[in-house]
């Protein structure tokens, strides 16, 4: 089961001979009485082209190429998130590509330039980013402070200089291991689509894309609009065929936010 795991010179784990069930049971144990048991949920999404997981359970890519086929040098566009935590929590976001970050309206962070800055008190540093792990080889990493039910907004600000830069890798860790996996277990993070429509579905919402970095900061700050994902309020269709194999069950669940009729033919 723990075959991976080699005991050092020297290790206690070693010394006293314990089983994988010995070593299982200490790490169970000190996850249930360290970290806050929450409830479990719902946790949809809404699939887009151009963002995709660069591999399971990794770093978010996010290919603007995909949104804006026509930019031109000079161009910007404005990807937004939310991190969602059950309770107050030290995050470590994780960014792959030349790009600018704010957070709760502050600017953390450029490396439009191709080298991490840090702003407003924040600091960065690249990490390795476990590439056999995660396909992303290093990333700038920067901590921030996310409340619980509080926004936590993430903004990603991408200038076209080059088709292949017109893009980052995206990622949400625990500050003291920045390996992907812990997430999960160390701590639960997700980030969620700012769009009042989409209220607590894991996602990324895109904006429109701006003549240059100095008029698009001017009026997407001003009035924070997204084109992208567009929101279909009726006649959606699920084709269940289509996303299982014969002889399988799969379930549906949806939740009115609002008072509405919803009707299933």
């Amino acid at each position: 089961m723990l075959d991976h795991i080699k005991p050092k010179n020297g290790s206690s784990v070693a010394d006293a001979g314990w089983s994988d069930v010995d070593i299982l049971k200490t790490i169970s144990e000190h996850i249930l009485t360290t970290y806050p048991m929450v409830q479990p949920h719902f946790q949809p999404y809404i699939k887009q082209k151009g963002i995709g997981f660069s591999a399971p359970q990794s770093f978010i890519h996010v290919d603007l190429n995909e949104f804006y086929p026509e930019a031109k040098n000079g161009n910007t566009v404005f990807v937004s998130t939310k991190i969602r935590v059950p309770h107050d929590s030290t995050i470590c976001v994780l960014l792959n590509g030349k790009v600018k970050l704010w957070y709760n309206k502050t600017c953390v962070f450029s490396s439009l330039n191709g080298k991490g800055v840090g702003e407003n008190g924040y600091s960065v540093k690249l990490v390795d980013a476990v590439e056999a792990v995660t396909g992303v080889k290093t990333a700038w990493q920067t901590v921030v402070d996310a409340k619980k039910d509080e926004d936590n907004e993430i903004i990603i600000e991408v200038v076209f200089e080059e088709k292949e830069d017109f893009c980052f890798d995206f990622n949400l860790s625990h500050p003291q291991n920045i390996t992907v996996w812990p997430i999960d277990y160390l701590m639960w993070a997700r980030e969620e689509s700012p769009l009042a429509e989409l209220e607590h579905e894991e996602g990324m919402a895109i904006s429109d894309i701006f003549e240059s970095m100095q008029d698009g900061e001017i009026q997407f700050f001003k009035e924070q609009k997204y084109i992208f994902p567009t929101v279909e309020n009726e006649g959606v269709e699920y084709d269940f065929s289509t996303l299982f194999c014969d002889g399988s069950i799969g379930f549906s669940y949806t939740e009115a936010i609002d008072d509405a009729c919803v009707s299933f033919t």
